[in-house]
């Protein structure tokens, strides 16, 4: 029986290491071209003014707070935070990990290790930082250029130790925010 039980939590903690949550995941290399390609568009408004007007106002819609605002330079800063749940692979890893102790410790660690289940529930704290810059090109024309800084933080402490930062131009955000500073452009130029 011992034996039995010996490679039976040896076969679990082989699996729980070649579990998803261990995983390496392959980083893909973009040009600071792609990227920008990805950050940037152009609209045709009457001023800077306008565009930045434009993009506040979406900003708010999202609930960012404004940091920084610089009408002369045209640059806004803007800061949200939020909770994301955990994803289903650490929930797994964790209670993976609670089982493979408890097994080994023969059920004297639990209490201990319940800690890892509590945590597997916790979201994480996340703060999306905005930065937009705002070019006039000629006299119908304006850019404006997005880079969005994600911060997975500390899940207990809300300390500014940052866990994970994503800067990742195939995001969804760039998309979904050009999509939303669309719509205000024609709601403008409707004067709705």
């Amino acid at each position: 029986m011992k034996k039995f039980t010996a490679k039976f939590l040896i076969f679990v903690l082989i699996f729980s290491l070649n579990m998803p949550a261990f995983a390496k995941k392959s980083v893909k290399v973009e040009s600071a071209l792609d990227k920008r390609a990805v950050q940037v568009k152009i609209y045709d408004t009457k001023s800077k003014t306008e565009l930045m007007k434009m993009a506040l106002s979406v900003m708010q819609d999202e609930n960012y707070k404004i940091i920084n605002l610089d009408n002369d330079l045209g640059v806004i800063t803007a800061v949200k935070q939020s909770n994301r749940p955990r994803p289903l692979s650490v929930k797994i890893g964790c209670y993976a990990g609670f089982l493979v102790m408890s097994a080994l410790s023969f059920g004297i660690d639990a209490a201990i290790c319940w800690v890892w289940i509590k945590d597997a529930h916790t979201p994480y704290n996340v703060e999306d930082t905005v930065t937009l810059n705002v070019f006039d090109l000629n006299n119908k024309q304006r850019k404006i250029r997005i880079s969005a800084i994600e911060k997975v933080l500390a899940t207990h402490t809300m300390d500014k130790t940052t866990l994970k930062t994503i800067q990742d131009p195939e995001s969804q955000f760039y998309k979904d925010f050009f999509i939303k500073l669309d719509k205000e452009n024609f709601i403008i130029k409707q004067d709705l």
